[in-house]
């Protein structure tokens, strides 16, 4: 999974406290990664500069007083000539870092969004792009599934040709043997390839499904968000990301390819045996 950068603004002489707060963050927020300069060198402001060019947020931790220093002053400056989100935390707002961050991104994407007060005319618009939204995250399943039977059928058929290599030509001849390795290597690649796709695809409907959510907060019912606060009432029994059990099988299916290649390579071996010795010898 690609982490996200974050950069951090800080004062220098309050380092381990703001150190402790963004381990709390990185509990959190699993995609995270924390820059944070830890050294007050001569050439900070340049390191300073490639590391806030190259984060995709920045996060200003405010000290005692609740006023930047100097040099936080110029961190935010080189922030904001490069167009990146600045989210402040007052130092009194530390304890409840993470919790204040998440509601923090949540309210940015419901601004960017720009979802205020709508007259008639913004209202039919909103509907026509939220039925737009909603047929978008569906043609994405539809995809999804289309695209996953793809990677099974492509899997199924390598595991049936060394399946069939195997009965057809004994695993003691080499050229069978390195046919079904190639083939269970070029099936782990497709099975990690299929895994990522699922990944990817999980990732996108999350958040096409989250603006649905703010989108509905306009509209006369929540369908969407009803349906989640339902799935996720430990009184139905909880719910289970549907994701995270279809990456289950591409799994499955490296693990087999890893076992086919391995049990390959140990025939061979076994079978050779007497030569390899007699080689050494």
């Amino acid at each position: 999974m690609k982490k996200a950068n974050v950069f951090v603004i800080h004062p220098f002489n309050d380092q381990k406290e703001v150190m402790d707060c963004t381990d709390q963050i990185c509990e959190k927020f699993k995609n995270f990664n924390i820059i944070i300069l830890k050294n007050e060198t001569d050439d900070w402001v340049d390191k300073a500069k490639e590391m806030i060019k190259g984060s995709e947020l920045v996060l200003l931790f405010l000290p005692n007083s609740n006023k930047c220093t100097d040099n936080m002053k110029i961190e935010r400056r080189i922030a904001e000539e490069n167009n990146k989100k600045t989210i402040v935390i007052k130092n009194e707002d530390r304890p409840k870092c993470p919790a204040m961050l998440k509601n923090s991104l949540e309210s940015s994407a419901e601004e960017n969004l720009g979802v205020g007060a709508l007259s008639d005319e913004d209202k039919d618009l909103l509907e026509r792009q939220y039925r737009m939204l909603v047929d978008s995250a569906e043609a994405l399943m539809n995809r999804r599934q289309t695209t996953g039977d793809r990677y099974a059928t492509i899997c199924c058929a390598i595991l049936t040709i060394i399946g069939s290599l195997v009965v057809l030509n004994s695993l003691t001849s080499g050229i069978t043997v390195m046919v079904a390795i190639i083939l269970s290597v070029v099936g782990i690649f497709i099975s990690w390839s299929w895994f990522k796709f699922i990944e990817s695809c999980g990732k996108i409907n999350k958040s096409k499904y989250r603006i649905i959510q703010i989108l509905e907060k306009k509209l006369p019912a929540k369908i969407f968000y009803a349906e989640w606060e339902d799935m996720i009432n430990p009184i139905g029994g909880g719910y289970t990301s549907y994701s995270k059990a279809e990456k289950n099988t591409p799994k499955i299916m490296m693990c087999l390819f890893l076992g086919v290649s391995l049990l390959c390579v140990f025939i061979s071996l076994y079978s050779n045996w007497d030569s390899i010795l007699a080689f050494f010898s």
